[in-house]
């Protein structure tokens, strides 16, 4: 584990938090991730995939007292899009530094959103691809909706070291029609997404089409439903508990909440 140093960010992070469970703000994100950036000479291709607040200990956090400054830490996940080398970093935001740099040998962090866009750009301007939808009878590209999924890893030859996704396709008659009622089978693309390429087309017999639509919006299906009774609920003294900042407060109980990218929701000081 290696040691980082300060860097300057650009401005201050406005509003800091009143409490050391309080979950990052958006500015204080981009600050982690500046500071990580800057600090280790990262190219401009680097992806974070989550940024994620770094619990402090539990004396810390029992401890804290209203009104005293707070040591905000962050969690960060570095992917290298074209080597997809993956990294772990702790970063003080308080203090603009790196205090601790990791590479994870063999991770493969979740797909990004530009991600996505780069494999179903890739594959529409695949000629293996376009050719094989023209064997299906369809030419017009531009409707086609096509999903990138994680490839996982199953020892196959050119999986390993790489970031893969398998695209499938649906077909669609206008912008807003659901796809997934029209599957184009025995066609799928992996695309390496560090160079955002197909690397490979697997084509099979065609088979036909389904022609059913499935949308269920009202001018598609007619009008809906008007049997159900109204359901009306009422506190006319006003809500029974209190939220403050991250803090949950009901009755006897006083608790904190936060949503933590890869485990979910996480309640905290529950008591």
């Amino acid at each position: 584990m290696e040691e980082g140093h300060g860097v300057a960010v650009q401005g201050p992070v406005e509003a800091p938090a009143a409490h050391p469970l309080d979950p990052l703000s958006a500015d204080e994100i981009a600050a982690a991730c500046a500071i990580v950036k800057e600090s280790r000479r990262l190219e401009d291709d680097v992806r974070f995939p989550w940024v994620t607040l770094h619990e402090p200990p539990k004396d810390v956090a029992w401890g804290h007292r209203p009104g005293t400054e707070v040591d905000r830490r962050a969690e960060v996940a570095v992917c290298e899009r074209t080597s997809g080398t993956v990294h772990e970093a702790v970063v003080s935001i308080t203090h603009s530094t790196v205090l601790s740099w990791r590479s994870v040998p063999g991770a493969v962090p979740p797909l990004l959103v530009d991600e996505l866009v780069f494999a179903f750009q890739a594959v529409k301007a695949d000629t293996r691809w376009q050719e094989a939808m023209r064997r299906r009878g369809i030419t017009d590209f531009e409707l086609v909706q096509v999903d990138p999924w994680p490839a996982g890893n199953f020892g196959l030859d050119g999986e390993a070291g790489r970031r893969l996704v398998r695209c499938v396709s649906y077909v669609r008659t206008h912008p807003a029609d659901n796809g997934y009622a029209r599957p184009i089978e025995g066609l799928v693309a992996v695309v390496d997404l560090a160079t955002a390429k197909v690397i490979d087309l697997v084509d099979r017999e065609v088979v036909p089409v389904p022609q059913a639509a499935g949308n269920y919006d009202p001018a598609s299906v007619g009008e809906l439903r008007g049997d159900l009774r109204p359901l009306v609920i009422t506190q006319p003294e006003g809500p029974g508990f209190e939220v403050e900042g991250s803090e949950i407060r009901w009755q006897r109980w006083r608790l904190r909440v936060s949503v933590h990218p890869v485990d979910g929701l996480v309640l905290h000081t529950l008591g």
